[in-house]
């Protein structure tokens, strides 16, 4: 996996004690396929890709996703996590291997319904795998089904197009202005393709933390080794006002 990145799957494979390789990111913060490749190569598994990614909200190239793939040992599995594909617009770079799947058993592709849906609490996602890969996860299943709450929420969700059509619009909206208030200040963000935005703080982000912690506003906790970025969620514009006003009574850099 990479690091940094969602770090969940992470850590339920340690607690079954299968060994975790982090591969730090790119310099333009995409997955570093190459090197990920070199570790399956060494000892095959599950090569885990969070697409954006998080915390970095940036994008690998469906191009070159493909070919690492292919190149991978026949007994390696790839976890597509695409847990913020609504949040991405139109890209030359970026496309969903559910809308646009490959003949391959070993990718299995996940989606929630903790993002776009805004159904965080209920911790109810899914999976898309051929049905061969599919016969094997259900060895794995719990003995506890989702419940039916849950189920009759997402469904109800998945049948409201105009308002998933909606959130998507107000968040690119939200993110651009989130962009050009960054632009404004000189301050680095990390292009966006998620609902959040990290930028480069410039200083040790826990004393960012701390700052907005004591105006009353939280902001995303650290992410190591990217230890002066911070991740900025994007909520409503009287939100985002009141973030940067806090922002304005930082300390100025010397």
């Amino acid at each position: 996996m990479a690091s940094p990145t969602f770090e969940a799957v992470g850590f339920y494979a340690n607690a079954t004690k299968a060994e975790v390789v982090k591969v730090p990111l790119a310099a333009s913060y995409a997955h570093q396929l190459v090197a990920m490749g070199t570790e399956a190569q060494k000892n095959p598994g599950l090569v885990y890709i969070c697409n954006p990614n998080n915390p970095t909200a940036s994008v690998t190239p469906r191009r070159s996703l493909e070919s690492f793939i292919r190149e991978l040992p026949k007994e390696c599995y790839v976890l597509m996590d695409e847990a913020y594909h609504d949040f991405v617009t139109v890209s030359a770079d970026y496309s969903s291997f559910i809308d646009h799947p490959v003949n391959d058993d070993r990718v299995i592709v996940a989606r929630t319904f903790s993002k776009i849906f805004g159904m965080a609490g209920l911790r109810l996602g899914y999976a898309v795998a051929s049905p061969a890969t599919a016969k094997l996860l259900r060895t794995y299943q719990q003995q506890d089904s989702i419940n039916i709450f849950a189920l009759r929420c997402a469904v109800t969700s998945l049948d409201d197009a105009d308002e998933h059509q909606f959130a998507a619009q107000r968040n690119n909206n939200d993110r651009e202005t989130f962009m050009h208030e960054a632009a404004a200040r000189k301050i680095m963000a990390i292009p966006s393709w998620t609902n959040f935005v990290m930028i480069n703080t410039q200083r040790p982000v826990k004393t960012v933390i701390d700052h907005f912690a004591q105006n009353n506003i939280r902001i995303g906790r650290p992410f190591p080794p990217m230890d002066t970025f911070a991740r900025i969620s994007l909520g409503k514009p009287d939100q985002m006002k009141a973030f940067w006003a806090v922002w304005d009574k930082l300390p100025k850099l010397t």
